[in-house]
């Protein structure tokens, strides 16, 4: 059958799903896969999304202001001094991206470019007491985040296929590993930080 046109159950990523009309043709190899990737874009770009309002919500009762990626930018920076390209590295965005993020941090003294004293070049971004304070105070994750909810539904062991499958993708993806070895980083640090 190469038009699937009734209702009835069909299934998505392994899970039986009742009731949703599915309409495919018969398609190729490559064809098979170029669907698949967009699929997987659009339910990233859902999972995005959903997280990036709860967040923006969850910053305007607690963080004074500031957006997701501030947010974020200051939280890697309260693990580590990085300089504006070491930060674009590891958040995969261009610097240019990040500059009115930076400048907008500084402003309000939150953040504050640095001397190397081993590299005259190297201006690292660090925190200032202001941005500590701020750090302490904001709780990391939105109490109401649906990506947590999400999981806390599907349960721990499909929760664990689901980050297999997705460290599996993103190791085949072009600097792949050090993404993966970056954010095993960040979670360490964050574990630790949830300690202290």
């Amino acid at each position: 059958m190469d038009r699937l046109t009734q209702q009835g159950n069909s299934r998505i990523f392994g899970m039986q799903m009742v009731g949703i009309q599915m309409i495919g043709i018969q398609m190729t190899q490559s064809d098979d896969f170029e669907s698949k990737a967009r699929e997987v874009q659009m339910m990233f770009s859902i999972v995005h999304k959903l997280g990036f309002q709860a967040m923006h919500q969850h910053l305007l009762a607690h963080g004074g202001g500031i957006s997701p990626l501030q947010f974020g930018m200051l939280r890697m920076l309260s693990m580590e001094r990085l300089t504006l390209s070491e930060l674009s590295r590891k958040f995969q965005l261009d610097p240019s991206t990040l500059v009115p993020s930076v400048d907008s941090l500084e402003q309000r003294k939150l953040i504050v470019r640095v001397k190397d004293p081993n590299d005259r070049r190297r201006q690292p971004l660090e925190l200032t007491e202001e941005g500590d304070n701020l750090m302490q105070v904001v709780p990391l994750q939105a109490e109401n985040d649906p990506l947590k909810e999400g999981l806390r539904h599907m349960g721990d062991e499909k929760t664990e296929q689901l980050l297999s499958l997705m460290r599996k993708l993103i190791s085949f993806m072009p600097d792949g590993e050090t993404t993966l070895c970056d954010i095993q980083d960040r979670l360490v640090a964050h574990k630790r930080a949830k300690t202290v």
